[in-house]
């Protein structure tokens, strides 16, 4: 699936690069400068999404959630976001395999994390049961 939508971003990045060579294919010449671009893109995709959500707590929540609305903001996020993987040369295997290396390491740290924190409620609670 993600081999798919990867060559179809590919593809339409060939073509805008053949229409106004402003794609994001690199070519030696601005490849820092396309990649701060999709950057930039990247981030104000990003806060469309904000704007979908209801993001400002001290407002009244008054806007009904759009799932279709976000959902297209969010496209727009992982376009300009693929756009980075192909500048970079990333492939979808990379991608895949790296997520899962990183998942990982989340769940380990997290883990870790939480089994320390629940020791220290242990100790806690042993400590107290000490002072009876």
């Amino acid at each position: 699936m993600l081999v798919n939508i990867y060559i179809r971003q590919l593809e339409t990045q060939e073509y805008f690069k053949k229409i106004n060579a402003s794609g994001c294919i690199p070519n030696d010449e601005n490849l820092e400068v396309k990649f701060k671009n999709n950057v930039l893109h990247l981030i104000k995709e990003a806060t469309e999404v904000l704007d979908e959500i209801n993001y400002k707590d001290h407002k009244k929540k008054c806007k009904k959630l759009n799932k279709n609305r976000i959902t297209e903001e969010l496209i727009d996020i992982f376009k300009y976001w693929l756009n980075l993987c192909i500048l970079c040369d990333i492939t979808p295997e990379e991608i895949e395999k790296t997520f899962n290396k990183k998942t990982n390491k989340v769940i380990a740290r997290f883990n870790k994390e939480f089994k320390i924190e629940r020791e220290n409620a242990n100790n806690k609670d042993d400590s107290r049961g000490d002072r009876k």
